[in-house]
């Protein structure tokens, strides 16, 4: 390379400035499209979550559905064990001592095939709630004041299935200085 070459090659032309604002012009447009993909993106991301969501209450909806007589059927029987179990006591006998345990082995057995598909008992203790308790009897007076009524007795037992009561629990209730 002559001497005349490297002067040459050292004394190429300064890039203009327009040539550096086309960049610059390029490189906000790049930018803002980067920003809207990204934004895209993200509804897109709440898109999907929101449609999962809408399926999942659809698909429970629909167990629901299907589960619901299925689970009053199941409920009916249960309470005729129930019945049998609270009528027999065991009896004098060690026959009828036998046939209790296989009666209340046969509503356990009920109880968790339930539970296996997320119905759950409705829990028969504590404050009265409309929503999940059907009151059928009150004890003692049922005017408590400012306190609410209390369940006192299981009459019969209550289902649900995640938030939907699928049958409310039947209970006598009282207030709460009637229950000591």
């Amino acid at each position: 390379m002559s001497g005349q070459e490297a002067a040459a090659r050292d004394e190429e032309p300064a890039p203009r400035v327009d040539g550096w604002a086309a960049v610059a012009d390029e490189l906000r447009a790049l930018s803002a499209r980067f920003d809207r993909k990204i934004r895209d993106d993200g509804d897109k991301h709440r898109l999907i979550a929101d449609l999962h969501d809408r399926v999942r209450a659809a698909e429970q909806g629909q167990a629901a559905e299907y589960l619901g007589p299925l689970v009053y059927r199941a409920a009916m029987v249960i309470d005729r064990l129930d019945r049998y179990l609270d009528a027999d006591e065991g009896g004098p006998t060690e026959e009828g001592a036998d046939s209790a345990r296989f009666v209340a082995s046969v509503r356990e057995e009920l109880l968790a095939v339930l539970q296996q598909h997320q119905v759950a008992q409705v829990p028969a203790d504590g404050a009265v709630d409309p929503a999940v308790h059907e009151v059928v009897g009150v004890h003692g007076d049922p005017d408590c004041g400012e306190r609410p009524l209390q369940v006192l007795t299981l009459v019969r037992r209550g289902f649900r299935l995640g938030d939907r009561i699928l049958r409310p629990a039947q209970v006598v209730a009282g207030c709460p200085a009637d229950a000591d």
